[in-house]
């Protein structure tokens, strides 16, 4: 049964209604009720189905493309839909001053053109075989010639008031809340297989709510039809059947939420170490956190047995150690550490790193603990 209004959420306004320099998600959503191309891909088949045009031969080389249209296919405005106008929308694209030519140029550049073969026939050429040249020609959106203007292609009529030949009309489009679409009572294609039972409602009413939560109250209440929840929505705000609640469920909440908790506090710690870094680094440059200060004269310093002090002339640096205090331990200087390395930045040495010591260097005791 046709008839009433349906309410879909869109979470961006488009960018455009321009039926060629729309490459928004959304923009071309909408753009589809009211154009059509050459042919429609089957989502349950995956195989291409006519539309615009009724039947089409491929070439043996695959290099041919001729396509016929239905002659019942007609504009909203009652035109019939022609073989010109096919070739007027695969020309227009190749304008210098079309915004989206660059795009248009990779989907269709490896055609030498279209030919107008009479009024219901229209044949393109490719200058090689490829997979994709029958995929792009059949998706190519049709625009009618004598509505599209001339001049500047950007500034077309049909940026402001789109006329396609699709099953619904534009309306009007209130920048910032809505678009709104009406359906045709007269669509040429009502009867096509593909289309038999669809394009029912008898007006389409986007509404434009970034804010899910927003949204989702919109949805509950009833002022949306159709809306895409994220996966947080579905799982956390729609109510499930009493039959699908489990204690698994709540378990598997409430550690959830535990975890949130943990993450935010680590977080907190991050920042406050983080802090605590930067102010240290100005009162002793090269001291980081978790290193501690030796005593300066230790009474009976035990050697730590984190440090191999001097087997092979190297040494492991331990958890909090800097090249200020391995300098001091084997009496070389910190130049002399860097150059025999090559470390730029002595602040960034790494727990369990193996550096060089140089020869003439004498290990220090370590005070235990």
């Amino acid at each position: 049964l046709a008839g009433g209004t349906f309410r879909q959420n869109l979470r961006q306004q488009p960018q455009v209604l321009h039926p060629l320099n729309a490459t928004d998600l959304y923009g071309n959503q909408i753009l589809d009720q009211i154009y059509e191309s050459l042919a429609q891909v089957d989502v349950d088949g995956l195989r291409h189905l006519p539309l615009l045009a009724e039947r089409w031969e491929i070439s043996a080389d695959k290099k041919t493309f001729t396509f016929h249209l239905n002659p019942r296919a007609r504009w909203q405005d009652g035109r019939p839909v022609t073989a010109q106008d096919v070739k007027f929308s695969y020309d227009i694209l190749f304008h210098a001053k079309l915004k989206t030519r660059a795009k248009w140029q990779a989907y269709l550049g490896q055609f030498s053109g279209a030919e107008a073969l009479d009024e219901h026939t229209v044949r393109f050429t490719a200058r090689q075989d490829h997979f994709l040249n029958f995929i792009n020609l059949a998706g190519l959106r049709i625009v009618p010639r004598h509505a599209f203007g001339a001049g500047d292609p950007n500034e077309t009529p049909l940026a402001r008031q789109p006329l396609g030949s699709g099953p619904y009309r534009f309306q009007a489009w209130n920048r910032g809340q809505s678009v709104i679409l009406v359906r045709d009572a007269d669509y040429w294609g009502r009867a096509l297989p593909q289309n038999v039972g669809r394009y029912n409602a008898s007006r389409l009413f986007y509404r434009f709510v970034s804010a899910d939560k927003v949204a989702l109250e919109a949805f509950k209440k009833g002022d949306l039809d159709l809306l895409e929840l994220t996966p947080e929505q579905w799982y956390r705000e729609t109510p499930a059947p009493e039959s699908a609640k489990s204690a698994d469920a709540s378990q598997l909440e409430a550690l959830a939420k535990k975890i949130d908790e943990q993450n935010a506090k680590i977080d907190a710690l991050s920042q406050e170490i983080l802090k605590l870094e930067q102010e240290i680094s100005h009162i002793r440059p090269g001291v980081t956190i978790g290193e501690s200060t030796p005593p300066a004269n230790p009474a009976a310093p035990a050697m730590a047995p984190s440090h191999s002090a001097a087997a092979g002339n190297t040494h492991i640096v331990a958890r909090g150690e800097t090249l200020t205090s391995i300098a001091k331990m084997y009496k070389v200087s910190i130049d002399e550490l860097q150059k025999a390395n090559h470390i730029e930045d002595g602040r960034k040495l790494q727990a369990g790193q193996t550096i060089s010591i140089p020869t003439s260097a004498t290990p220090t005791p370590t005070p235990a603990g």
